[in-house]
């Protein structure tokens, strides 16, 4: 039988891994996904014992932890490896300036695996231990919670209004073909890229919704702007196209990505067809989706919660840009408006 730790880490990790992870830029959402499950899984436990002993193995002192101490020191090093990436360009959760501050107050090294952790002294393994309890005593503590769910709310809040969203778009509509694309930037120009030319590529991509003959049967649209290590900034789009008028979701995604990549960035973008790959989803939420098909809805969901989800522990900041989530508007089902 597993564990109780190793069974909430793999519970967990159906609600943070669950298999809509397809584009090319997952080395931060790594990250992010297993400092939300240490996270989520040291706040349950709350262990009160010591996580981290020492042990003399060849002559040499050693650490020996429990699985709750595993936990705690592979939180502590997947934050120190975003921390030294991050930049200004991103707020970060709580958790995370909690944990960097630890460890420079406990003087513990970035040291990728605990087993090539070598302590000189047992002050260090008792400095470890130390900065377990105080990392349970302040997420524990009010002013955390209320910092956290501060940070959250956003996120939250975009969630739940994409809910309605497109439950008003499924109201309007009895098919919706659903189009999932990544608009982004060639490696050349990714690192370049200013608050002005985000602007200004993405009302390009406005105007084209509205005026474009591609766009003609789009009823709706979802833009959320990151910012990743690898991939710069980029665009995660969903776009809603009249199902009773359009199919070939695959076409259309190429198409929309290749004016991205020609023209509204002048040759400098690139994209990615999430359509192209809808196999590689676990319940598939884009391409056709009928009003009665629950379980897709479903799956559309997820993908939107996909979406939404990393500002709950990472969000944007750009001088310049106000906002990093656009949606279009909830109308009144019996106007027949494209928007």
């Amino acid at each position: 039988m597993k564990d109780d730790i190793t069974g909430e880490i793999l519970a967990l990790s159906q609600t943070y891994n669950n298999g809509t992870e397809i584009t090319d830029d997952t080395t931060d959402r790594e990250s992010l996904r297993l400092i939300a499950l240490y996270t989520t899984a040291l706040i349950k436990i709350k262990s009160q014992s010591a996580p981290f002993k020492g042990c003399c193995f060849a002559n040499k002192l050693h650490i020996k932890a429990t699985k709750t101490g595993q936990l705690f020191y592979e939180l502590i090093q997947n934050i120190l490896s975003l921390s030294r990436v991050t930049g200004n360009r991103r707020k970060l959760h709580p958790v995370i300036p909690l944990i960097v501050s630890l460890a420079d107050k406990y003087h513990i090294h970035p040291v990728p695996a605990l087993s090539e952790y070598r302590p000189d002294s047992e002050e260090e393994i008792k400095q470890l231990n130390e900065a377990y309890c105080e990392f349970i005593q302040s997420v524990d503590s009010k002013e955390y919670k209320t910092a956290v769910s501060t940070f959250k709310n956003s996120a939250r809040k975009n969630y739940r209004l994409c809910c309605r969203y497109i439950e008003n778009l499924f109201e309007c509509h009895a098919k919706l073909l659903v189009v999932r694309t990544d608009l982004s930037y060639g490696k050349r120009v990714s690192h370049k890229v200013t608050a002005g030319d985000l602007t200004r590529h993405r009302i390009a991509l406005y105007k084209a919704i509205q005026r474009l003959p591609l766009f003609k049967h789009c009823v709706g649209y979802i833009l959320k702007l990151e910012y990743g290590r690898e991939k710069g900034f980029h665009y995660h789009c969903l776009f809603f196209f009249n199902g009773q008028h359009v199919r070939r979701d695959i076409t259309i995604a190429g198409l929309i990505g290749e004016f991205w990549q020609e023209t509204i960035t002048d040759g400098q973008g690139i994209y990615f067809n999430c359509n192209r790959y809808k196999s590689d989803y676990r319940i598939c939420g884009i391409g056709m989706l009928h009003r009665s098909e629950s379980l897709r809805r479903e799956g559309l969901m997820t993908a939107v919660n996909y979406i939404c989800k990393t500002d709950q522990w990472v969000k944007l900041q750009v001088p310049g840009i106000d906002r990093t989530f656009w949606r279009g508007t909830i109308r009144n089902k019996r106007r027949k408006t494209r928007r």
